[in-house]
């Protein structure tokens, strides 16, 4: 069910930041936590490298992209 509302989340911040809607910032912020859960990153290509790389680097990644989100999110809230 969480990974759902994780999805359902994906699609709403999709279509808001296609159509302009400000807030919708507050919701990609929001996902973070439940991507690093899930091991869902912002950035799919990562996820093509899941089965060549280690778990622990690929941990990293998914952390990597999830904190370059949040920090570029950051800067554009401010």
């Amino acid at each position: 069910m969480l990974s759902w509302c994780l999805q359902l989340s994906i699609a709403l911040t999709t279509a808001g930041f296609l159509l302009g809607y400000h807030p919708t910032r507050y919701l990609a912020l929001a996902q973070i936590p439940l991507r690093l859960f899930f091991l869902s990153p912002s950035i799919a290509p990562v996820l093509l490298l899941a089965g060549h790389l280690p778990s622990l680097f690929m941990l990293a990644l998914v952390i990597g992209s999830e904190a370059l989100k949040g920090w570029s999110l950051w800067q554009y809230v401010r």
